[in-house]
């Protein structure tokens, strides 16, 4: 779990790990051992979850190059953090502009996605286009421009609603 200043969290996070004789129990790891000083890249800052961790990473003391097919000003999400990131306009669809925005980057975190079930269903092909060769895009770019770590996030919806 990530903490940013909009979730009135602090920039820690739990992670759990196995103890003596097999008891899980969590250990508080303090992100800005990981993130502090390195650029961090977000696809799909604009969005929702996007937009939190863009503040986390900050509040980690990351640098952020916050990547949308959005221009700035139209990510209210990204009001309170504009001044503190560095925003790229860029489609998934453009492999050069990923390159460039991904070069120097110690961390891809890769967000952007069509998340609306009901328009990949009335337009699979769109929705096809713009998540998986759009991720493809993302990996290619990640390839080229030599970054360190990419990150893949997804979500539950992709198994559909539970049958009952």
């Amino acid at each position: 779990m990530l903490g940013g200043a909009r979730a009135g969290v602090n920039c820690g996070a739990s992670r759990a790990f196995t103890g003596p004789l097999g008891t899980a129990r969590l250990r508080r790891v303090d992100l800005r051992e990981h993130y502090a000083g390195r650029l961090a890249v977000v696809t799909g800052a604009g969005g929702f979850v996007g937009s939190h961790l863009v503040d986390a990473l900050l509040d980690a003391g990351a640098r952020v190059r916050a990547v949308d097919r959005r221009p700035p000003a139209e990510c209210t999400n990204l009001a309170g953090a504009r001044r503190r990131i560095e925003p790229v306009t860029a489609a998934l669809a453009d492999i050069d502009a990923l390159v460039a925005a991904f070069r120097g980057a110690e961390y891809i975190f890769h967000l952007a996605a069509n998340p609306s079930v009901p328009d990949s269903v009335r337009d699979a092909t769109t929705d096809f286009e713009a998540n998986a060769v759009g991720t493809l895009h993302v990996v290619e770019a990640f390839r080229r421009a030599g970054a360190g770590r990419i990150v893949f996030t997804s979500t539950a919806a992709v198994y559909g609603e539970p049958v009952r």
